[in-house]
């Protein structure tokens, strides 16, 4: 056979299958340059905003037993929340943390689950008490014994950490102790103790401690102790209110409102408080630790908007804070 033949019938032989390749590739080649059109592109999905800011205090509920969760911040990156267990001062305001523990927690369970926030502080002012302790070391002789004058806070409520600001007095050594001490109860030793000589802060877990009054002892390491007889007193907790129905009432209408929470106590009394001026109500009946009700005649010149509510269990002299707020609305 001529070698040109022998050419000829071999690409007529295979050129049916290049040209169907040829086809092919032109093809994809079309498919890879369309789907590079900006009409095809798909937007990525933007993340639903957090609905709480560093400082926030959160619940599930509301105001509920301590402690709750204090948001640290927000990773914008792995959509998560950085929070720590934060606990009330004695004054009853949102002010410490027992550790430097934090927990990481994804954004939409966090919003799912704790749906309140309680308040907003300012985390540099937001201690954690297990910090270790400065202590000034005060050069004394070994005879001199120590003395306690005074003690601020005076009292605490049980189930708190009382922070003691000031407990004075004289020659005290470094590595003092602090303890509460009463006929019958377990003593309460104080920790973080910051010590000046004159002055001492610490803090005092009153977890389940007994109500009543108790011995304040300053112990120096040489075993010389001072006393100050009943200096502190711890009380029953302070109530707290969970909820008020009905929440809001008009300019001139006497209601009956139920408040349900804990720590209730008769006798008790309820205040609404707004800019200074106090609207006490009438007729308080504790049915029992977590429910009251009361009457109040809301006077005509009282001004509208949104009113504090306070309970407070007389015999203790504790009052609850205002986190709860009550309406009161223009007659027309």
């Amino acid at each position: 056979m001529d070698q040109r033949a022998w050419c000829t019938g071999i690409c007529m032989k295979w050129y049916p299958l290049v040209a169907g390749l040829l086809i092919i590739t032109l093809l994809t080649a079309g498919c890879s340059d369309e789907s590079g059109e900006p009409g095809d592109i798909i937007p990525t999905p933007t993340l639903q905003e957090p609905r709480y800011i560093a400082g926030d205090i959160v619940s599930k509920i509301g105001p509920q037993e301590e402690p709750l969760w204090l948001i640290l911040g927000y990773d914008s990156t792995n959509d998560t929340y950085e929070r720590a267990f934060v606990y009330k001062k004695a004054d009853g305001t949102w002010g410490y943390r027992k550790d430097s523990r934090t927990d990481i927690y994804p954004r939409a369970d966090l919003e799912s689950l704790y749906r309140v926030k309680v308040a907003h502080v300012k985390i540099s002012l937001v201690p954690v008490l297990t910090q270790t302790p400065v202590t000034e070391t005060i050069a004394v002789t070994a005879e001199s014994a120590p003395e306690i004058t005074g003690i601020v806070p005076e009292s605490g409520a049980t189930g708190s950490m009382v922070i003691i600001t000031d407990l004075s007095g004289k020659h005290f050594v470094s590595g003092a102790t602090v303890t509460l001490a009463g006929a019958g109860s377990p003593a309460i030793t104080a920790t973080g103790v910051r010590n000046t000589g004159t002055r001492i802060t610490c803090v005092f877990d009153l977890g389940n401690a007994t109500p009543g009054k108790r011995d304040i002892i300053v112990t120096n390491p040489d075993g010389q102790a001072a006393v100050l007889a009943n200096g502190f007193t711890i009380n029953n907790p302070a109530p707290s209110i969970g909820s008020i129905d009905p929440y809001e009432g008009a300019v001139g209408q006497t209601l009956t409102i139920t408040i349900t929470g804990i720590n209730f106590k008769s006798p008790a009394m309820v205040y609404f408080v707004k800019d200074g001026r106090e609207l006490e109500a009438g007729n308080v009946q504790v049915k029992n630790t977590n429910l009251l009700t009361t009457a109040l005649a809301i006077p005509a010149d009282v001004e509208a908007g949104t009113w504090g509510v306070i309970v407070r269990n007389v015999i203790d002299k504790q009052n609850s804070t205002t986190i709860r707020k009550f309406i009161i609305r223009n007659a027309t």
